[in-house]
């Protein structure tokens, strides 16, 4: 099995639902290819939703990097919390690369953190 990526773009927000299988090569596709879809449209706001990818686990960065750090723009992941303590790495070598991203594991507090301003 694959992956799918389904997008969905309300205002300055661009979100990326992605599901399927995930293998260490597809973690560098499906980020490049939310990447490259981000700049299409100069989104200000990405939201890239991976509750429903298998498999992610060893692959976070590869999948979040290329979105946080190729764009100017706000990353928020959205993940089921049981990969929370995954995430501190990812975040951290986006802030030293010129990346702002962000995990959260509930849709409404990603929504909000992406549309505070001034940052």
């Amino acid at each position: 099995m694959g992956y799918c990526i389904e997008y969905v773009e309300k205002g300055e927000t661009l979100a990326a639902v992605v599901r399927g299988e995930n293998t260490f090569a597809h973690a560098f596709m499906i980020a490049q290819d939310i990447a490259e879809h981000a700049v299409r449209r100069a989104t200000r706001r990405l939201l890239i939703d991976l509750r429903g990818l298998a498999g992610r686990v060893g692959s976070l960065s590869a999948l979040v990097m290329a979105p946080a750090t190729q764009m100017r723009c706000k990353v928020a992941v959205l993940d089921v919390p049981d990969y929370d303590s995954y995430y501190a790495f990812p975040e951290a070598t986006a802030r030293v690369l010129g990346g702002d991203l962000r995990y959260f594991a509930n849709r409404d507090d990603a929504l909000d953190w992406l549309s505070e301003r001034g940052t």
